[in-house]
């Protein structure tokens, strides 16, 4: 399965092994991670690093419903010291609320931080309720209890900024908070109670 790329200049095909290619290699440039591993081949907890030109046996890559999903099998150098997690808009803003619930007790996880980044509030991941148990994994009960919840809809973005540790608005982002609609969609009073939490 290629990612098919139509527009009024031409065709672009472009093979899920380039894609793992690139994604590889911008994973193992990633601090604390020393290489990949295969997705079929763990004995006894015990893997070989893959080199670069294998990359693609240590991911998967799918299309969903127009949505290119990479997954990962990334080998972490043992030891490494995680402190901080930097996500950015609503396409990753679902790790911290992750992190709180699966991984609250792990000691691994225990201390470290997360900062949400927004560069368009433009885009805020409206998605029905759904997604939760279905995708995310996610029990139902953070949207009964307001977490994920903006009117009827989940709002992912949302729910990253209620439980980040901190975030952060880029100019972008600052002068959209001003518009009328981030006011009438309620997402303005969270983002402004989150800076006042913190500021106090």
């Amino acid at each position: 399965m290629a990612l098919e790329i139509n527009n009024d200049l031409g065709h672009v095909s472009i093979s899920d092994d380039v894609i793992a290619s690139v994604a590889g290699g911008t994973a193992v440039s990633c601090y604390g991670i020393i290489g990949m591993a295969s997705k079929n081949q763990v004995k006894d907890g015990i893997t070989e690093i893959l080199g670069k030109e294998n990359y693609s046996k240590g991911i998967k890559v799918k299309k969903d419903e127009g949505k290119l999903i990479i997954d990962l099998y990334i080998i972490v150098m043992y030891g490494t010291k995680i402190s901080e997690i930097y996500v950015n808009d609503w396409h990753t803003s679902m790790i911290p609320l992750i992190l709180n619930v699966d991984y609250k007790y792990h000691s691994f996880y225990q201390k470290v931080k997360t900062t949400l980044n927004i560069h368009n509030l433009e885009y805020q991941g409206w998605y029905s309720v759904d997604i939760l148990p279905n995708v995310l994994g996610i029990s139902r009960q953070y949207y009964d209890n307001g977490l994920t919840r903006m009117g009827d809809s989940v709002n992912l973005l949302k729910s990253g900024i209620e439980t980040a540790t901190r975030i952060q608005l880029n100019e972008i982002s600052t002068e959209q908070l001003k518009l009328p609609q981030m006011h009438e969609s309620g997402i303005a009073s969270v983002i402004e109670g989150k800076l006042n939490n913190k500021a106090s």
